[in-house]
Parts: structure tokens; sequence; C-alpha cells
């Protein structure tokens, strides 16, 4: 115990500590008045709430909490507030974490997984019944008696929309992994999200895996909310299909496609047992037992098929029959009514709406997620609907983005570059990475001129596009870009008179290409651009003409080739009788 812990809380004297996390450390405790041994959490208050709100916070909270009583629940007995930290005192029990035991373990056989989520779920659903929420459901907060009991701890007054008074809102990326993603992102909270970490914590105990790895808190909330994590039998083989078909309801994305209470959870893990004890289908229980490939052993399927006729006897029907049969119904109309919801195509409106949070999100999972799930399938359904224009821009900045991420990501990894795109684009980005942008343009606008934009390779070409627009901004804003220009349309001046009129045309081009959208340049542009205007257009006789008769043309009249811009004639380029600028 550090000396800043006090030795005593009250009627409670602290013994040895069992466990220390960010915000709070529990300790092990003798109740001086009766000796009995507890458990105290004491957690430590956020500079962010007044000491005296805090205690008529904690006050109300704790006559709430005291009156919790569930068989699955540690109870909470007291609590406080001394110093800066408050405490609750909950009973002690002989019980080892299920965090402990997945470490120990890796993982549960699925019909103890489905046993534990069960127990889970009740308690879950005793805690919705009073109106309140959990919201941080992690395996270290699941005790695990000797005899397979489940004790759930660490409540608090959760309330659904609502914050809790002293919540901290912080992340910690090891318990993020088992939160909904709308809590994460400070949306409302609501059941839904002790629905979500319940799939979770099943997921984790059958397949020893979590769905979504953490990575960046970002990158884990848009990867919940947007993909579907894998099935359980996919990585546990053994494990029925229908345990997929329910952990895939609760921990779905979207809060509207999970399981509608933690009730209805609660009835299909009963049914889950009851199947598997049984070896019955949820078809077979509704039909009594009786299958198809167990007609030889079925006395009665017998009786019919001989024709047998067996004198009728009164049974009375036991009231309990129509309720089992009611809650069975009610599970698979559950579980088939996700599926079929899950399979439904979404409207255009939740596409593009989806599409633009995955590509914001700029992620190279959710990148490949909004081109393939949304924007693909959007523009093949509805080419010419109301948001073709917008997804084919966003479609541009997915591949854009996921050719310059693959591009990177190969380099990194000394792959070779997987084509010519890929190559000329990697030649034109190393040569920004030493900030050589001149070159860097270059090579980008190469790529320009040799990809195809309507091939497999399109991306690049956008990416070729948007590099090269960068390159030609951080070109144009030194400070000797106007004597560039100037020199370069000279020389251009000079082409055209000794009869090089394409490779006049192809500087002002470059010119216009480089300099062009930089706007403290527009004044010396447009002289550049008439010029360009004012080039003769290349024609089969022209070709055939001798070159000394174009030279001779080109120099006997001097007002049809464009002049230099120059400090005086930059401002206002007027035009001859030939419509070539005059300086």
């Amino acid at each position: 115990m550090s000396s800043s812990t006090p030795q005593q809380l009250g009627p409670y004297r602290l013994g040895r500590r069992l466990g220390r996390h960010s915000r709070h450390q529990v300790f092990e405790a003798i109740d001086t008045r009766s000796g009995a041994t507890v458990a105290i959490k004491l957690v430590r208050i956020t500079s962010k709430v007044d000491r005296d709100f805090a205690v008529k916070r904690l006050q109300l909270e704790a006559r709430m909490l005291v009156r919790l009583n569930h068989p699955h629940l540690v109870r909470v007995l007291d609590a406080d507030i001394v110093d800066d930290s408050l405490y609750f005192v909950m009973e002690k029990i002989d019980a080892e974490p299920l965090s402990a035991i997945l470490s120990r373990r890796g993982k549960l056989a699925w019909d103890l997984a489905i046993d534990y989520a069960r127990q889970i779920a009740e308690a879950l659903d005793y805690l919705h019944q009073e109106d309140l929420l959990h919201l941080k459901v992690t395996p270290d907060k699941i005790l695990v008696t000797p005899d397979g009991r489940i004790r759930l701890t660490d409540m608090r007054v959760n309330r659904a929309r609502k914050r809790r008074w002293d919540d901290a809102r912080s992340r910690v990326l090891d318990t993020a992994a088992y939160l909904a993603p709308e809590f994460l992102a400070g949306e409302d909270v609501t059941e839904k999200c002790d629905l979500y970490s319940l799939g979770v914590i099943l997921f984790e105990m059958i397949t020893g895996k979590l769905p979504f790895e953490p990575d960046t808190m970002g990158r884990l909330i848009q990867r919940k909310k947007h993909l579907n994590p894998p099935a359980v039998s996919s990585l546990i083989a053994e494990t029925p299909v229908w345990v997929d078909a329910l952990v895939a309801q609760l921990i779905a994305g979207q809060p509207g496609r999970r399981l509608p209470t933690m009730h209805a959870a609660v009835l299909s893990l009963v049914e889950a047992q009851k199947m598997d004890a049984s070896k019955m289908t949820v078809a077979q229980r509704l039909t009594k037992g009786f299958s198809p490939l167990s007609v030889g052993r079925d006395p009665e399927e017998a009786r019919r098929a001989l024709g047998i006729a067996e004198k009728p006897k009164r049974k009375s029907v036991d009231p309990q029959i129509p309720l089992l049969i009611g809650g069975l119904l009610l599970v698979v109309a559950l579980i088939i009514g996700g599926v079929v919801w899950s399979m439904l195509p979404p409207n255009p409106d939740t596409l593009i709406a989806r599409a633009r949070e995955l590509v914001e999100a700029d992620d190279a999972v959710t990148l490949a997620v909004a081109k393939t799930d949304c924007l693909v399938p959007l523009l093949e359904r509805y080419p010419d609907g109301p948001h073709a224009a917008e997804a084919r821009e966003l479609l541009d900045q997915a591949e854009t983005k996921l050719a310059g991420r693959r591009m990177r990501l190969d380099y990194k990894l000394d792959r070779t570059p997987r084509s010519e795109a890929q190559q000329l684009c990697l030649n034109a980005w190393l040569r920004e990475e030493d900030d050589d942008w001149p070159a860097a343009w270059e090579r980008y606008r190469e790529a320009i001129r040799t990809i195809d934009p309507d091939g497999p390779d399109r991306g690049f070409w956008l990416y070729a596009k948007e590099q090269s627009a960068i390159a030609a901004e951080k070109i144009a804003s030194r400070p000797e870009s106007a004597e560039t220009i100037r020199s370069e349309y000279a020389a251009a001046v000079a082409l055209v008179e000794q009869g090089e009129t394409d490779e006049a045309r192809r500087r002002l081009e470059d010119l216009v290409a480089l300099y062009g959208a930089h706007a403290p340049l527009d004044e010396l542009m447009e002289t550049v651009r008439a010029g360009l205007e004012a080039l003769p257009v290349e024609t089969a006789a022209d070709e055939t003409t001798e070159s000394t008769e174009s030279t001779e043309n080109a120099t006997s009249t001097e007002n049809e080739t464009p002049e230099a811009p120059t400090e005086e004639n930059s401002e206002a380029a007027e035009t001859t009788d030939g419509g070539l600028p005059s300086p």
C-alpha cells in the first residue's frame, strides 16, 4: 500500500491490494464493526467535478446500488467519499476474473462460453429492468467462482442517453475493444451498448480472439461500425452455425441491427443451451422432438405408418407449454429476422451516407469498404440516380488514396511495383520525398500521359493528377517563378522564329499547367495563354512545306509570334491586327 493511500476508510481497515487500474484501486478490507471481509474499490474523482456536487451525487448513487440484489451481481454494501476519492464497499467473492481464465486457457468450449454468456446476460437484463446500464462489461469485471457461477462487478448508475456525473471519458484501447462503437464515438448510449459488449466477450470466449484488434481509437471505431467480424465457426470449426447468427446479431455495428433487448439475448442463450443438451434443432423442439431422420425409432410415427390406432388418452395441458412455444418462436423470429434484415440491400441514401463517413475516415480498410460495399454497388444499381455524381467523386477519392497507400506500403516492404503505373508514380514520389519538386512534377506529368484513365490503374492516374497539382503549387509559390515564366516565354518566342512551333507550344502548355492555377501569377499567365492561342495550328499542308519557308515566314512577320511578357506588358496584353499579344 502506498503512503498516499489511507489505511482506514470510515469503519473499514484496508488490507492487501487486489488490483490497480488507471483511475481506481481495489483492496481487501475488514469491516471493524462486524469483522466481515469485504472488497473496497477506491476511485479518484476527476478534477472537473466539484466535491460538494460529488458528495450529493454519490449519496444518491449509493442508495440505488445498495438495493441491487441479483445472484449474478457482486453486491454493493456501502459507499462514501474521502479526500479526492470515492470508495465503494462490495462483498468479497472467492472467484477468478474471466480475463485471468482466458489468459491462462486461451479459449473455452463453446457450450461453456454459452453458459457463462447466459449468466452475464441475466445480470445485465436485471440491471436494464432497473433502468440502469453497465456500459463497461469487460472480462476483468466478470468473476467466475470455483463452481462456475458468474458474478458481474463494477456497477455504477449509468442511464440511457445520459452521461454519468464523474465519467472522465478516457477510453483505453484494451477496454475499448469491448465497448460499442456508438459509446466510443460519444453518441447516445442505450442498452444496445451492453448487448455489444456481451457479444464481444462471447466471441472471445469461444475463439480466444477479439472481433477487432485495437489499433488507434479512430480506426477501431470505424471498423466496429462498418466491418463484419469473422464468423465464429470460421475460427472454431465445431461451433454450430446458429451460434454464428447469435454472435453476429450481438456485435452488429449499427445498434438497430442488434437484438432488441437483453431479455431477448437471455432467451436466445437459454434456447442454445437446450438445443445443445437435447441435440435437437429449433424445428425439432417445436414439433416435440420428431425428426424425419428418426422415423424408425419414433413409436408414434411407427403406429401412424402401420395404420395402428392408439386409444386416445386424456392429458392435462401444461400451462407453460404455450409460453415455451411462444418464447421459442420469438427467438427463431429474432434470429431469422436479423439475418434477413442484414441481407436486404440498403437504399441509396444509406449507401451514400455510409460512403461519406468511410471515405472521411481515411483508413485503408474503410476506404476499401467504401469502394466495394457502398460506391460500386450504388453506381451499379443507380447509375443515373440523384447521388451518382457524388458517388463517382467519392469513388475517385477512395481510389486515389488507396493507390497512394498501396504504393508507399509496397515500397516500405521492399516489394516490386505491381504495374508500370505504380512504377511511374513511385519514381515521382521518390523525387517528392527528396524535395525535388520540379523533377517530381515532370514525372507525375509523364504518369498522367502514360496511364490509361479508364483502365485498371485508374487509381494511379488519379493519384498522379492530385500529386502533380500539389507539386505545381509548391513550384509556383517560389519567389523566382515570375522570372522563370518570362524566360520560358522568351524561349518559346525564339522557337517559333526558328520554325519549332510544336516545341514552343509544348513549352507554353507546360507553363499553363505548372503556373496557371497560382493566383499571384494570373497577370503573367494571361500573356502566356494569349501567346498559346496565337500559335498557328499545324495542318497536313504545313507539314510538307519546306522548313526554310517556315523560317522565313516566321521571321518576316514579327507580330505573329508571342512576345516575352515584361513588367510593363504583363498587366494587360493588347493585341495587334494579327491577334497576338503586343509589348
